[in-house]
């Protein structure tokens, strides 16, 4: 071998026996390469049950929520065990957000709202043993994820939207009709 192999050879080597060591300091990260979606709620239902703004039009009894009128920003749900009945009004968005977001919540029934003008109608994100029923969505409909389990997607009406189930379980989706070009129901684990 003459002397430029053998530099060429000794300098290869110490280059992988660098980089070999670095990877032991480096830190590996999970990568999520889909960004998290914008919620912008305004309406809060608190996990002690107050509504805030306390001025909107949902009138509470116990556990109930009901709409007497229409709204027209999303709403983020808090508190585990209610019922959210829209009473055949409108949550109306304006073009971007999250019509119902309920995360890390169980048992919320959520029915006959129109929801309109938001990037997702529905989004559970850790919830379970949740119900989105009888409700009608124009734009895009209703996003089950991030290991949610056990809801129930009954009876919807969604228009050029779809039902989306990503990384969730044991959801029963039924007695839907969706209008999509598309895409109308993905099921993604």
């Amino acid at each position: 071998m003459d002397k430029k192999q053998t530099l060429t050879t000794a300098f290869i080597a110490v280059l992988l026996s660098s980089a070999l060591v670095g990877v032991q300091f480096v830190r590996l990260a999970e990568a999520n390469f889909i960004p998290p979606p914008n919620h912008a709620s305004g309406i809060f239902i608190r996990s002690d049950g107050s509504v805030d703004p306390s001025t909107v039009p949902i009138q509470r009894v116990g556990d109930v929520y009901t709409f007497t009128g229409d709204i027209s920003v999303g709403i983020a749900v808090q508190k585990s065990d209610v019922i959210i009945n829209g009473n055949g009004y409108q949550l109306i968005g304006g073009s971007g957000g999250t019509g119902f977001y309920l995360q890390s919540v169980n048992n919320v029934t959520i029915r006959n709202v129109k929801v309109q003008g938001f990037t997702s109608g529905f989004y559970l994100d850790h919830s379970n043993s949740s119900t989105v029923e009888g409700n009608y969505v124009n734009g895009n409909g209703i996003v089950v994820t991030q290991r949610s389990s056990y809801n129930q997607v009954v009876g919807n009406t969604v228009i050029g939207g779809g039902i989306y189930i990503d990384n969730s379980g044991d959801c029963n989706i039924f007695g839907n009709t969706v209008e999509r070009k598309i895409v109308g129901i993905n099921i993604h684990n």
